[in-house]
C-alpha cells in the first residue's frame, strides 16, 4: 500500500516497533531495581534495628558477678552495687550508698515480705556480698515494646482532678498536707488483662506538684503487664517521675534514679502466688518514707526488708514533703474495637463485695513530720470509670483506714 511507501511512516513505523520492544525489557529493569533497593533498604532497617536494640541492652544491663536462672524465665544478674544503673546519673557521681535508716515505727500487723518467696531464689543460689539483684532485660522485652525509646515508661498525664488520662482509669483515695511518707498492705490478685498493651496495678503513690510540668510521683506496688514482662504474673514494681510522665521516670530499675541496696529482693520479680477469690488471701506492706537526716525517700516491702532509695537531689520538689498521698488501682483502657476493655482492677470484683472477694488495701497510714505513722485523714474518692471500677473506704479498729477496690471493666453496666 502507498502508506508505507512514504519514508516518514516507515520510520515512525520502525520507532513504536522499538519502543514496543524496549519498553518491557526497560519497565524490567526498573522493577527489578526497586526490587534490590527495597531488599537493600529492608536489611538496612533491620540492620539499624539489631543495632538500636543492641545499644539499648548494653546501656540498660550492667556487667555481671553471677547470672541465676529463675524457673520462671526470668534471668537475674548479681550486678555490684556500685555498678547499678543509679550511678550512670551525672547528680549521682561519686554518691557513697547509705546504710538504710530506722523504719517509723508501726504498731498494726503488716504483711511479711519475708514470707513470700521469689522464685530466682528456690535453687537456693544467692547474690554475692556487694552485688545486687536485677532483672535482666532481653532483647525480646524490647521487641514487645511499642517503642524502643519509651520502653520502660508510662505515657500519660495523670490528673486526681480530671477524668482525661490517655486512656488510664483509677480508683483511688487520697488525702492532702504535709506528708512524709506512707504505708499500706495491699492483697495480691491475678487480673486479667484484655491484650498485653494493657495493665492493671495497685500502688501507693507519694506526689508533689501542681498536675503540670512539675508533678512529683514515687509509686510502689504489684501489677500485671503483659507486653512489659511477658507474661501474665503479678509483679512488684515501682515507678516515678518528676515532670507529669513527660520526659523523666521510668519502672524498676530501667533508668538512672533509684538506688538499690537490698541483695535479697529483685524488682520486677513475679509474685509466685495471689488471692484467691472466697478463698486465702495474700498481702504485701508496701512503705515509702523520707529520712529526716538527708531527705531521700526510701522504700520498704515488709516489716524490715528496705529495698533502697530515690536520692532527693533527683526528685527536687519532694526535698521537704509530699502534698498528696494515693492508694488504689489503675488500668489502662485501649477501647479495642470501640469497647470499654474486660481488663480487670483488683480482683475483677466490685469493692461492695467485701473480704475475700474484692480487692483491698488496709491499715493505710500516713507519716506526719513528728514521724509518727497515722490513721487517715478522711480521704477523698476518685472514680474515673465508675460503671467499670469503683473504691470504697472504711475505718475499722482492726484494720484501721482501708479501702475496698476493683471491678471487672467492661460488662453490660460498662460498654
Amino acid at each position: 500500500m502507498e502508506i508505507f511507501s512514504s519514508p516518514i511512516i516507515f520510520l515512525l513505523i520502525h520507532f513504536i516497533f522499538f519502543v514496543y520492544l524496549i519498553c518491557p525489557i526497560y519497565s524490567l529493569n526498573t522493577n527489578g531495581h526497586q526490587l534490590v533497593n527495597q531488599t537493600f533498604l529492608q536489611e538496612k532497617k533491620i540492620q539499624q534495628l539489631k543495632e538500636t536494640i543492641a545499644n539499648r541492652l548494653k546501656q540498660i544491663n550492667k556487667p555481671a558477678v553471677k547470672t541465676i536462672h529463675s524457673p520462671d524465665g526470668d534471668i537475674i544478674d548479681c550486678v555490684r552495687s556500685y555498678e547499678q544503673p543509679a550511678f550512670d546519673h551525672p547528680l549521682l557521681k561519686g554518691h557513697k550508698i547509705l546504710d538504710p535508716p530506722e523504719s517509723p515505727i508501726n504498731k498494726y500487723e503488716k504483711g511479711n515480705m519475708s514470707d513470700i518467696v521469689q522464685l530466682w531464689t528456690l535453687s537456693g543460689e544467692s547474690c554475692p556480698e556487694g552485688t545486687i539483684p536485677i532483672r535482666r532485660t532481653t532483647e525480646q522485652d524490647l521487641l514487645r515494646a511499642e517503642s524502643i525509646d519509651t520502653f520502660g515508661r508510662k505515657l500519660h498525664n495523670f490528673r486526681s482532678d480530671s477524668n482525661a488520662n490517655n486512656g488510664h482509669e483509677h480508683a483511688i483515695g487520697f488525702v492532702y498536707g504535709k506528708l512524709y511518707g506512707a504505708t499500706a498492705s495491699i492483697n495480691v490478685w491475678s487480673p486479667q488483662v484484655e491484650i498485653p498493651d494493657e495493665f492493671s496495678l495497685a500502688q501507693i503513690w507519694i506526689v508533689n506538684g501542681s498536675y503540670g510540668e512539675d508533678l512529683t510521683t514515687l509509686e510502689a506496688g504489684w501489677q500485671v503487664y503483659p507486653r512489659f514482662y511477658g507474661d501474665n504474673s503479678p509483679r512488684l514494681f515501682i515507678y516515678w517521675t518528676t515532670d507529669s510522665y513527660k520526659q523523666t521516670g521510668c519502672y524498676n530499675l530501667l533508668c538512672s534514679a533509684f538506688v538499690q541496696t537490698s541483695s535479697k529482693h529483685v524488682i520486677g520479680a513475679a509474685i509466685p502466688s495471689a488471692s484467691t477469690f472466697n478463698g486465702p488471701q495474700l498481702s504485701i506492706t508496701f512503705s515509702i518514707w523520707k529520712d529526716p537526716n538527708n531527705g531521700n525517700w526510701w522504700l520498704e516491702f515488709g516489716a524490715g526488708n528496705k529495698i533502697g532509695y530515690w536520692p532527693s537531689s533527683l526528685v527536687p520538689h519532694l526535698k521537704d514533703y509530699a502534698n498528696e498521698v494515693h492508694f488504689g488501682g489503675e488500668i489502662v483502657n485501649r477501647k479495642r474495637g470501640g469497647y470499654h476493655t474486660s481488663t480487670q482492677m483488683g480482683s475483677g470484683h466490685f469493692p461492695e463485695e467485701g473480704f475475700r472477694k474484692a480487692a483491698y488495701f488496709r491499715n493505710c497510714l500516713i507519716l506526719d513530720d513528728n514521724r509518727r505513722l497515722t490513721s487517715l485523714p478522711e480521704p477523698k474518692l476518685l472514680v474515673q470509670s465508675p460503671n467499670c471500677y469503683s473504691i470504697e473506704y472504711e475505718l475499722s479498729k482492726a484494720w484501721g483506714s482501708h479501702f475496698y477496690f476493683g471491678g471487672p471493666g467492661r460488662s453490660n453496666k460498662c460498654p
